[in-house]
C-alpha cells in the first residue's frame, strides 16, 4: 500500500543490520535491527503515520557496509 515503504538490499554475508529512519533535522522515527544472511533482503517499514517530508534511511551492519539514502513522504 501507499503508507509501506519497502527497503531492498543486499549483503556480502550474514551481519546483524540496523535500519534506521530520521527527518532532515536527525530525529530518529524509526529503528529496526536484525540478523540478515546473505544474499537479498527485504523489510517493509509502516509509514503512513510520517507527516509529509524528507527523510534518510541509514543502512548499517556489524560487517561495515553502510549507506544513506533520502526520500520524500508526500499525501
Amino acid at each position: 500500500t501507499r503508507d509501506l515503504l519497502q527497503v531492498q538490499f543486499n549483503l556480502r554475508e550474514g551481519a546483524q543490520v540496523q535500519l534506521m529512519v530520521t527527518d532532515l533535522t536527525g530525529r530518529q522515527i524509526e529503528l529496526r535491527q536484525f540478523t540478515g544472511v546473505a544474499g537479498p533482503q527485504t523489510t517493509e517499514i509502516q509509514a503512513g503515520q510520517w507527516s509529509p517530508g524528507f527523510y534518510f534511511l541509514h543502512l548499517l551492519t556489524d560487517d561495515g557496509q553502510r549507506v544513506s539514502k533520502k526520500f520524500v513522504v508526500t499525501r
